[in-house]
């Protein structure tokens, strides 16, 4: 697992293009605004979630992460972090490649501010929970079930926001508040400073696994739980009177009033033998 610059900026977006977070947060805006729109709560809880997002970096970070001028969130981490790892990398800081350092003992700044983001990462989650809920809602709303297009789209985002708050940034908060404690028997945690040709492309706190199935177990069992409720939904809304579903069953099943045979007979296969041809 990895909390970087670069990874940060991915949060909240599915591009691969090198944006920050918070324009990525304003292109979240963009893709699902609309859908938001629609219902007062949700567009209120857009809001709140592009508000948390400025805990995320902004354009212009390998500046204010070099001076430590002015900077909040992600950034005022990765400058202690950056700072860490030019302290304990001397022979290699002037190198023009990319270093590494040892995550603990952290220097003075480190752990309080990594719990200042952990607890802006934690607000972040919360707003986009509360965002897939409420659009989660417009989808499973009976009165009013929306369009097969729409549809597709309001899954698509809930599964989207699910997955950013329950799995990435529920893992950078657990991180975070693990910088300040012991070493775990069960994780290796290091600092980087990422170099091409002496420009720097990132910095970053790492950890690994050492039985790398745990955390796999984990975000499984998260995504199965929300998969089956996906599963329940669905079978609910198929098996709920009044659903262009049932009123076709029902349609087939019907016995018309003409004497006739009704739609689902009029598939079936005749069992009358046909005559032979002459």
């Amino acid at each position: 697992m990895r909390l970087s610059v670069r990874k940060g900026g991915s949060c909240g977006a599915g591009s691969s293009a090198p944006k920050t977070g918070r324009s990525r947060a304003r292109g979240l805006q963009r893709r699902i605004g609309d859908l938001a729109e629609a219902d007062e709560e949700a567009g209120k809880a857009l809001i709140e979630a592009l508000v948390a997002a400025r805990v995320l970096p902004a354009d212009g970070w390998h500046q204010r992460v070099a001076e430590c001028n002015g900077l909040g969130g992600f950034e005022a981490l990765l400058a202690l972090v950056r700072r860490q790892v030019l302290a304990r990398a001397v022979n290699r800081a002037d190198s023009g490649y990319g270093i590494e350092a040892e995550a603990r003992p952290p220097i003075d700044g480190i752990v309080d501010a990594a719990g200042r983001l952990a607890a802006g990462l934690d607000r972040l989650a919360a707003a986009l929970r509360r965002l897939a809920m409420l659009l989660r809602r417009q989808l499973e709303d009976p009165e009013n079930p929306p369009e097969p297009i729409l549809r597709q789209r309001l899954d698509a985002a809930v599964r989207g926001l699910d997955r950013r708050a329950e799995i990435q940034l529920g893992a950078w908060s657990a991180l975070l508040r693990d910088l300040g404690e012991p070493p775990s028997l069960e994780t290796v945690e290091w600092l980087a400073l990422d170099r091409i040709d002496g420009a720097e492309t990132d910095v970053a706190v790492n950890r690994n696994w050492v039985d790398p199935g745990i955390p796999f177990s984990q975000n499984r069992g998260a995504a199965g739980a929300r998969h089956r409720g996906d599963l329940g939904n669905a079978d609910r809304r198929r098996n709920r009177p009044g659903t262009r579903l049932e009123r076709r069953r029902g349609r087939d099943r019907a016995a018309p009033s003409d004497g006739k045979p009704g739609l689902l007979a009029s598939r079936r296969p005749s069992t009358t033998p046909r005559r032979p041809a002459s």
